[in-house]
């Protein structure tokens, strides 16, 4: 008796199992699938990298939930290798749901011994988009009277020389909005800051005109770009394994697609016979 072949919807639960298993496995174990690193985040990772102790650098989050797996990665990446340089971090939210990864970055470096205060400064969320940075960019001290926890500025050594735009040397925006690509560049020409956005894949062509116009220094495009950073910090972290996992569904399916045309062939021939 010969073992009946399985049917069609046994074929697509295998299948979807082993989708899932090339996925799952990578995450918990990433494989360590090479990643060219492209000319953006080497952009981003080479004007960091010459940042120095004198060099304050405002960081901005605005993105939320959905966006985050893309887009909390960048803004660690720049956050934690500014700060290894040396170089001084203010941060600050432009959306209300950013605030949690504002906070979630500071205390991630305050973790890793950066001196809250004299390093870095959670100054908590800034209302009112366009208006609010143009506000605060104007004077830093008169938007925010304290920080996060209610600490006045004046007590935080490093605020002591943080006053205007003019104090920042560069800017990194993380954000989800488009609007933060327009309003960004338009407030930040008179203070002479330079500008890094980093954003979620699907926003990355908005910001192109911006980059060519160099009117944004340099940028990050969505996940790929983040796992790219990650690995020229020699820090491998989620999203390296996400690119692992995504490169493994590929490779399954492509295993697959080309399993299965053999087979019809295959097939084909022996009831030609």
């Amino acid at each position: 008796m010969t073992a009946q072949p399985a049917k069609p919807q046994h074929w697509r639960r295998i299948i979807h199992l082993l989708v899932f298993l090339s996925m799952l496995i990578p995450l918990l174990r990433p494989l360590g699938i090479p990643i060219p690193i492209g000319e953006t985040s080497r952009a981003v990772y080479d004007y960091i990298q010459a940042l120095g102790p004198a060099d304050v650098l405002l960081v901005s989050s605005n993105f939320s939930v959905p966006q985050a797996p893309e887009c909390l990665p960048q803004m660690t990446c720049v956050t934690l290798h500014a700060l290894s340089r040396g170089a001084k971090i203010v941060v600050i939210a432009s959306s209300a749901d950013g605030a949690r990864y504002a906070t979630t970055v500071t205390e991630l470096a305050v973790d890793e011994g950066a001196r809250y205060g004299t390093d870095i400064v959670l100054l908590g969320f800034l209302p009112g988009e366009e208006a609010g940075v143009s506000a605060f960019l104007a004077d830093v001290h008169r938007t925010f009277a304290t920080d996060q926890e209610g600490t006045p500025l004046a007590n935080l050594p490093l605020m002591q020389t943080v006053h205007t735009g003019s104090d920042f040397k560069g800017v990194s925006v993380t954000t989800a909005s488009a609007n933060d690509m327009d309003f960004w560049p338009r407030q930040l020409q008179k203070y002479g800051a330079a500008l890094i956005m980093a954003s979620q894949a699907s926003s990355w062509p908005k910001l192109q005109p911006y980059l060519r116009s160099g009117q944004v220094t340099a940028g990050l495009n969505g996940q790929r770009d983040a796992a790219e950073y990650e690995l020229l910090l020699h820090r491998p972290a989620s999203s390296v394994a996400a690119m692992d996992a995504t490169s493994g569904a590929y490779l399954l399916i492509v295993a697959l697609v080309v399993a299965s045309n053999v087979a019809y062939f295959v097939f084909e021939r022996r009831k030609g016979r």
